[in-house]
């Protein structure tokens, strides 16, 4: 709130903008373009945010399974991998994706742009 008093301040205020050099002007005005971004209108969503872990290389095969209905055996072959490295991979994707079963956390791949929206209807 501080920074965004300072901002209105500043941006209202000719001659203290007058005052500032280019350098100090345009992070006054980066700033005030932050906040404005900030109060803009947030889309509702029942999804938690991205947590930041980026997934691996293996976890990224594993998911892109998920919409199918193949069990971890089968992925497993797929991949050439054993059905316990897929259970490892699916325990580390639900939780970086904060999803509690294989149908939340494709839900949630979807919403963050990992997985593809199926076109398929329900």
């Amino acid at each position: 709130m501080l920074l965004e008093a300072i901002a209105d301040d500043v941006a209202d205020d000719p001659e203290r903008r007058a005052g500032h050099g280019a350098a100090e002007a345009s992070l006054v005005s980066e700033l005030a373009d932050l906040l404005g971004e900030a109060k803009g209108p947030v889309s509702p969503s029942a999804e938690p945010p991205w947590p930041g872990e980026p997934l691996t290389w293996s976890e990224t095969r594993v998911l892109r399974y998920l919409p199918t209905h193949m069990g971890a055996r089968e992925i497993a072959a797929e991949l050439f991998i054993s059905a316990n490295t897929v259970r490892t991979h699916l325990r580390h994707l639900y939780r970086k994706l904060g999803a509690h079963s294989r149908q939340e956390a494709v839900q949630r791949a979807r919403a963050i742009g990992l997985l593809a929206v199926s076109s398929r209807r329900p």
